[in-house]
């Protein structure tokens, strides 16, 4: 069972958007790696696990807390 949708506020949320690195895009607060990548990861059958492993600046409580909403916020478009 999913937990609800955080209450992050705009200080700890693990999203930054790199205005000036990479034209704007979503990266994980405190990094240069796109939130992108983690989903392109999953898509090719790799792990949590071995996406932290290639990009450990990444820590596990924000992919973590991009997962959990990610999961939220598809259960919430689902029809009932």
């Amino acid at each position: 069972m999913p937990e609800k949708p955080s209450q992050h506020t705009k200080s700890d949320w693990p999203i930054t958007i790199g205005t000036d690195i990479l034209g704007g895009t979503r990266m994980f607060h405190g990094t240069h790696v796109p939130v992108k990548a983690m989903f392109e990861y999953f898509r090719r059958d790799y792990s949590l696990d071995e996406f932290l492993g290639v990009f450990p600046s990444v820590t596990r409580d924000a992919a973590v807390a991009i997962l959990n909403e990610a999961e939220c916020a598809t259960l919430a478009m689902a029809p009932a």
